[in-house]
């Protein structure tokens, strides 16, 4: 393989891992919050097996815009040396909460309550943080370790 191709492969899978792991937490909070709002634990329907079968539900839909919109991103940030992991951390939160208020520009009526907006973020940081883990430059890993 060229080195070409394996940094896409290695950036298209980082992508993907963080999309997916954005969308296991959301479906988190979906089911949560669909037990609070029937006035049932909030653990009632809470499984490893339910979180995983919503969250690559939600894969199918996320990780072709994640893929999308993340490899110029990635792009763009490694052409200015922005590739650490609490820049990612920060932009992925930014993009998971202005995700549903993009519903707007199409026509849509979004109100979203406080703890929704912050499991976006959260979310989105949480996706950010794995995909600024796995890109970022290999010097920086090697310097980290060897805390130079």
């Amino acid at each position: 393989m060229k080195a070409g191709t394996n940094e896409v492969l290695t950036v298209a899978s980082a992508l993907a891992l963080g999309a997916f792991i954005s969308a296991a937490a959301l479906a988190t909070l979906l089911i949560v919050l669909a037990n609070l709002d029937s006035s049932q634990s909030w653990t009632t329907d809470l499984s490893v097996l339910r979180i995983l079968m919503m969250g690559l539900a939600f894969c199918l839909f996320t990780v072709p815009l994640t893929c999308f919109f993340g490899v110029p991103l990635y792009l763009l940030f490694r052409h200015f040396h922005l590739l650490r992991v609490w820049i990612c951390t920060v932009t992925g939160g930014v993009i998971a909460v202005g995700f549903p208020y993009a519903f707007r520009l199409l026509g849509a009526g979004v109100s979203l309550p406080w703890r929704v907006i912050f499991w976006f973020a959260v979310s989105g940081a949480l996706g950010g943080t794995v995909m600024g883990a796995l890109v970022r430059p290999r010097k920086t890993i090697s310097t980290t370790l060897s805390g130079g």
